[in-house]
């Protein structure tokens, strides 16, 4: 199986798709999972530091900007999806999944228009915009909290939690039993 993950800005987008990542490759080794993310972003460090490959879209804000810069993020939004388009067919995923943050805007936003697969992961409480709008094209949102699903269409929610890494666990676990 191909997977595309698409997203990140900060941690609370990063971690939980490496997680997603982790799990993915834990269940079949010969599975192969793309992460799409900003140049600006957390994810160009810490997704090459967790050993997967990244590639990189224009991405930017649009809402909340002002006309002038509104107008300048949709052009940089619009070549953010020419550049997703030609990366999911020359990748062609099975899937692709939207972790949150401007940059996972135009990567499922092509892919939905390819009639790929697509689902977002949504980890907050009240979601972000990029993933209120998505939430409107995708197959599927992962909900972490019951109190999300108001925010998207109710037939393609599904509460799932929010993705952790297992050596979160593990350290827990250990400092658990080390203060005892």
């Amino acid at each position: 199986m191909r997977v595309i993950l698409a997203g990140g800005g900060t941690g609370g987008h990063v971690f939980p798709a490496i997680s997603i990542a982790d799990e993915i490759k834990s269940r079949d080794q010969g599975n192969e999972v793309l992460f799409i993310g900003s140049r600006k972003g957390l994810e160009s460090e810490l997704v090459p530091g967790s050993g997967y490959e990244i590639k990189y879209v224009s991405a930017s804000g649009i809402k909340g900007l002002g006309p002038l810069k509104s107008a300048m993020g949709a052009l940089i939004a619009s070549k953010g999806v020419t550049e997703s388009l030609m990366i999911l067919r020359s990748y062609k995923p099975d899937c692709v999944i939207g972790v949150g943050g401007y940059v996972s805007g135009p990567l499922v936003l092509a892919a939905s228009i390819l009639r790929i697969p697509t689902a977002v992961c949504e980890q907050n409480t009240v979601p972000g915009v990029t993933n209120r709008i998505l939430g409107r094209f995708v197959n599927r949102v992962f909900a972490t909290f019951e109190e999300s699903k108001v925010y998207f269409p109710g037939r393609k929610v599904v509460v799932t939690g929010n993705p952790i890494r297992p050596q979160f666990l593990i350290d827990r676990k250990q400092a658990h039993d080390r203060d005892g």
